[in-house]
């Protein structure tokens, strides 16, 4: 792969050169148009995506307006009658368009392909039924919300001399999700859900229907000036995709833990989207890896990797140690620690969020401690934080946070975890 040197960046404007990113670190990367090309055609062979003889925006807006209407007429649901009035104007929407991100961390730097839904003809429908689909997910016992929940609870923890640390990993998750089985283990969730009524006038057909329109007839993109239909899985950056990934792999965990043989199911079983970290006894991960393959064999595919006492998961590096499980914050070898400059004109959603971030990290650290020096009684400081409160492994970064009344949205957001914490207590 050429690299380009900054002095180099002058003509880039030119088509010749192509400007992309990273798939993990936050790095830009510069490449010539025709390599671009050389590495994202060999995936639009695979079986997964079927050539198009013409651009369907206009068709599939057309037929999703007229189920939108007819659903809208049934229901009075106030948003799909929005959505289906913005589907009238053509001029607005285009097809969605798929970029590849660059693996630098793998061997031949494949592409990751992304497809951009956005001003697409379903991408307004999508985004409402991923809010009416989320309360749906995130029941199961092993469910995490993050890397500090899972740290609590396994900081007490502590392994036999015959168990280990497993990290599994499902490859390509969303092009290998089978949809039909997904709305199935779907619509028997809305059928169940009591608060749906809460959330959307629609009922458990209008949602299903809808979806597999979204899946099926509206999952296809343009790339380089062709389209191409995705007949098998769900499209990595649809809104639509990551809910239904977690519907289908809660669906499947059920299935592991009802089917499989107690000798070889781990003692701790922690997925967090298509990565799963697990505790189990030495010698049957073998055993559990070849079940979890048979379930929906030559589609979900599972991998297993075993580390010596350490295992990265998530953003936390978990350790075996002589008095149990150790957690501290993990920096993957590809992170360049780039962030986004507060003076950037991102969304301020974005910047809000990074500054708290950080607010629950190092400005924390300082914040809690500047706090209880006035005489606030805040609880003690995360351990697994406090590991990583040594000086950064790069000088040569600059971090820009808010100033003034931004500033204060940092402060808040500590003052409001403080409080939370306290009336748990």
């Amino acid at each position: 792969m050429n690299i380009y040197a900054p002095g180099s960046w002058l003509p880039l404007h030119k088509t010749s050169r192509i400007i992309t990113k990273a798939d993990k670190g936050n790095l830009v990367v510069v490449l010539d148009r025709a390599e671009y090309l050389q590495k994202t055609t060999p995936l639009l062979s695979n079986t997964i995506y079927k050539p198009l003889l013409m651009d369907p925006t206009d068709i599939s807006r057309k037929s999703l307006r007229s189920l939108l209407v007819s659903f809208a007429g049934e229901t009075n649901d106030l948003k799909l009658t929005t959505i289906a009035t913005h589907l009238k104007y053509p001029g607005y929407y285009n097809a969605p368009e798929l970029y590849g991100l660059l693996k630098m961390h793998k061997a031949g730097v494949p592409f990751r392909p992304i497809v951009s839904t956005i001003n697409s003809a379903t991408s307004e429908l999508s985004r409402y039924l991923k809010q009416i689909i989320r309360p749906l997910t995130g029941k199961e016992p092993s469910f995490i919300r993050n890397s500090k929940s899972l740290v609590n609870e396994i900081k007490e923890m502590s392994l036999n001399p015959d168990e280990i640390l497993v990290s599994c990993d499902v490859k390509g998750l969303f092009p290998s999700i089978p949809i039909s089985h997904t709305l199935a283990v779907l619509h028997n969730l809305l059928i169940n859900d009591e608060s749906l009524p809460s959330r959307t006038e629609l009922n458990p057909f209008h949602i299903i229907t809808l979806t597999s329109f979204c899946m099926q007839e509206g999952n296809y993109f343009q790339f380089d000036n062709k389209f191409y239909q995705q007949v098998n899985g769900a499209p990595l950056g649809s809104p639509l995709s990551p809910v239904l990934a977690e519907v289908f792999l809660e669906s499947f965990e059920r299935t592991v833990f009802q089917t499989v043989d107690t000798q070889i199911a781990p003692r701790l079983f922690k997925p967090y989207v298509d990565d799963v970290f697990a505790i189990m006894k030495q010698g049957r991960e073998e055993q559990f890896l070849n079940f979890l393959n048979s379930i929906f064999p030559n589609q979900i595919s599972f991998t297993i990797e075993e580390e010596n006492n350490t295992l990265p998961f998530f953003d936390i590096l978990i350790m075996r140690t002589t008095k149990g499980l150790k957690a501290k914050v993990y920096r993957k070898p590809t992170h360049t620690d780039q962030y986004i400059h507060f003076t950037s004109d991102h969304p301020k959603s974005v910047l809000h969020s990074l500054s708290g971030w950080f607010s629950l990290t190092a400005v924390r650290r300082w914040f809690i401690s500047m706090l209880n020096a006035r005489g606030w009684r805040i609880c003690p400081k995360d351990e697994s934080l406090e590991k990583n409160r040594g000086p950064p492994a790069r000088t040569d970064v600059e971090v820009v946070l808010p100033e003034g009344n931004d500033l204060s949205s940092v402060n808040h957001r500590i003052l409001r975890c403080e409080s939370r914490r306290k009336r748990r207590l």
